[in-house]
C-alpha cells in the first residue's frame, strides 16, 4: 500500500547516494540536512513510508549539478549525489531488481577469439599468435553454433592419421620471444581462460590421454600442462601435470571430476609463483550454470591431498612461463582417425586477477 509522507519534508532536504530507475524515479538510501547530517536513514523511511527505495519524481523535475546544496523548494537532482525530495513526495514498493555483480577481470595481456573463419594463417594466428602448427589441416576456425561458446567462432580440432603411428599433433603457439606474458615475480601470478568441448568418441580407447594445453612446446618441457584423459562412457578427466620440474609423486598430478563430452566448460587456472624456484595452481571449473569445481574438489593422484593444501611445485624453467599452445599434441596410436578431438575457444591471459568470463 502507498503512503503520502505528509508535512515530513517541509525544509530542505537531500537524498544521498540516489540512482535513477527511469525518467520518472529515483531510488534513495538516506535523508540528509543540508548542513549533511543524516535525518532519516533508510530503515526509517521504511518505518514512516511503508517502502523506501522508489520515489516518484514530479514531470517538472530540474537537474543540476550534485554540488549544489541550495535548491529551489520543488527541484529533484538525479544522480550522482544529490536529491531534494517535495513534501507530497509518495514512496512505493521497490520492486526493482539489483543487477548481478560483474565477474572479476584481470589486467588482460593476450586474447583470442578467432574472428576470422577458415583454416588460413590469418584465422588460425588470429588474436597475436606467434606460431602454427597445421598437421594434416587439423585446424579449423568453425562457427560457434550450438556449441555453447561465448564467441561467435571456435576452434574446431579433429584427428588426422599419421601413417600407422596414430594421429598427428596441431598446435598455435604463444612463443616466448614474444615477450607478450611477462614472467612473474616472487609473489605475482598469470591467469589463463579456455573454453573446450571434448568429442572423442566412445569407440576409441588406442590412446586415452593427451595434453593439448601447456605453457611449454612440448610434455618434457613445460611447467605445467593441461591434461585429458577420455574414456567410453561419454565422460573425460581433467588433470593438471606439474611434475616436469622435479615435484615428485604423488603431488605432480591433479585430478579434477569427470566431465561430460559433447559440453562446453569454462577452465580457469591461476599460475603463482611463491618462491624463487617454486609455484602453486589455483583452478576453477564452471559449466554453463556457474562454478563447479574449485581447487577443494581437486586431488593429487593417489587422493591423499586436495589442491586447497597449496602444495608447491619445482619450476622448470621461468623463461617457459612466458609461452602458451592450445590445440592437440597427437595420438600415439590407433586408426579411424578423421573425427573431432575438440572445440577450444575464447581464449585469454590475465595478470593481476582471474580473467573471468568471456
Amino acid at each position: 500500500m502507498k503512503r503520502t509522507i505528509a508535512g515530513l519534508f517541509s525544509f530542505l532536504l537531500i537524498a544521498s547516494t540516489a540512482v535513477a530507475q527511469d525518467s520518472s524515479q529515483v531510488a534513495i538510501t538516506s535523508i540528509v540536512v543540508a548542513g549533511g547530517d543524516t535525518l532519516y536513514s533508510a530503515s526509517h523511511l521504511v518505518m514512516l513510508a511503508g517502502s523506501v527505495d522508489t520515489v516518484y519524481l514530479p514531470a517538472d523535475t530540474v537537474f543540476i549539478p550534485p554540488d549544489t546544496v541550495m535548491l529551489p523548494p520543488d527541484t529533484v537532482v538525479l544522480p550522482p549525489d544529490t536529491i531534494q525530495i517535495p513534501c507530497d513526495t509518495v514512496v512505493p514498493p521497490d520492486t526493482t531488481t539489483p543487477p548481478d555483480t560483474p565477474p572479476s577481470q584481470g589486467n588482460t595481456v593476450f586474447t583470442s577469439d578467432f574472428n576470422i573463419l577458415g583454416s588460413s594463417n590469418a584465422a588460425l594466428l588470429n588474436g597475436g599468435w606467434d606460431q602454427l602448427l597445421n598437421n594434416g589441416d587439423a585446424l579449423t576456425v568453425v562457427s560457434s553454433a550450438g556449441l555453447e561458446f561465448p564467441t561467435p567462432n571456435v576452434l574446431r580440432i579433429h584427428t588426422t592419421a599419421r601413417g600407422s603411428r596414430g594421429a598427428y599433433s596441431a598446435n598455435i603457439r604463444l612463443l616466448p620471444t614474444s615477450n607478450v606474458i611477462p614472467v612473474p615475480s616472487v609473489g605475482e601470478s598469470i591467469f589463463y581462460r579456455w573454453y573446450i568441448r571434448m568429442m572423442v568418441p566412445n569407440s576409441y580407447t588406442a590412446d586415452n590421454l593427451t595434453h593439448p594445453i601447456q605453457d611449454g612446446r612440448s610434455g618434457g618441457s613445460d611447467n605445467w600442462q593441461f591434461e585429458v584423459v577420455t574414456q567410453t562412457n561419454g565422460r573425460w578427466t581433467p588433470r593438471f601435470f606439474t611434475g616436469t620440474g622435479g615435484t615428485s609423486w604423488p603431488n605432480y598430478r591433479w585430478v579434477v571430476p569427470s566431465l561430460e563430452k559433447n559440453r562446453t566448460y569454462r577452465f580457469e587456472l591461476q599460475v603463482h609463483r611463491n618462491g624463487s624456484g617454486t609455484f602453486q595452481i589455483h583452478v576453477r571449473v564452471y559449466d554453463s550454470a556457474g562454478l563447479l569445481y574449485t581447487d577443494a574438489d581437486i586431488q593429487n593422484v593417489n587422493g591423499s591431498a586436495r589442491l586447497s593444501s597449496n602444495p608447491s611445485f619445482r619450476i622448470y624453467d621461468l623463461n617457459v612461463f612466458k609461452g602458451w599452445q592450445i590445440g592437440l599434441n597427437g595420438f600415439s596410436a590407433g586408426s579411424g582417425f578423421g573425427w573431432v578431438y575438440s572445440y577450444q575457444g575464447a581464449v585469454a591471459v590475465c595478470v593481476d586477477d582471474w580473467c573471468g568470463a568471456r
